[in-house]
């Protein structure tokens, strides 16, 4: 049984049905073949967790969207700052949604797998190597940043740039929490889509 069921469109309040449609908004950027519900209705992800804290939605998503449209990062800056906290986080449907994502970004199956693996993908541009490595470093953070790190991400990115792939960073770690108390998984990969496999250095407790 889910953790948390699908709820009935008749019994969705008006904050569920926009979040509905801001969730289905957002896949509508998206191939066409990533699935992101199952046939009865359950959402994968984070959304169908989310949908339980309708006081929190609208403004969940609104937040989201607002980190993933900044302008200062190419869509390219912005995979690869993901991709960095999955190497991290075990999150097996934002691993199957972004592997493809990432494809669609224009990185090959080589350079997706690298940075799934923690690794800095091969053939990166300098600014984009910049993102990757400061996400990998944001990620794994338990204490305050070292000022070596700082200085020398501020000095490719700006202080800006730092700030927002910190939004990043931090929203996927968001993304991952309310993904893995849901058990809802991932569907299975269509035939001809790529999946990347998870970080072998990731350690189930």
């Amino acid at each position: 049984m889910s953790r948390f069921p699908p709820i009935p469109e008749d019994q969705l309040s008006d904050a569920q049905k926009s979040a509905h449609n801001g969730i289905d908004s957002l896949f509508s950027r998206f191939p066409s073949y990533l699935i992101h519900k199952n046939a009865d209705g359950l959402m994968f992800g984070p959304y169908s967790s989310l949908l339980y804290t309708e006081d929190i939605s609208d403004s969940w998503l609104a937040l989201a969207s607002n980190v993933m449209r900044q302008q200062r990062f190419t869509f390219r800056e912005k995979e690869l700052a993901i991709i960095a906290v999955l190497s991290e986080y075990d999150v097996p449907y934002v691993l199957y949604a972004h592997s493809e994502i990432a494809i669609h970004a224009g990185f090959t199956k080589e350079q997706t797998q690298q940075a799934f693996h923690g690794q800095l993908p091969t053939g990166l541009e300098v600014r984009e190597s910049a993102v990757y490595n400061l996400a990998l470093k944001l990620a794994k953070l338990r204490s305050p940043m070292d000022d070596e790190d700082f200085q020398q991400a501020r000095s490719i990115l700006g202080k800006d740039g730092v700030a927002g792939i910190a939004h990043i960073v931090s929203g996927y770690i968001y993304v991952a929490m309310l993904s893995n108390i849901s058990g809802a998984g991932a569907p299975e990969p269509t035939e001809g889509m790529f999946q990347a496999t998870k970080n072998p250095n990731l350690t189930r407790h």
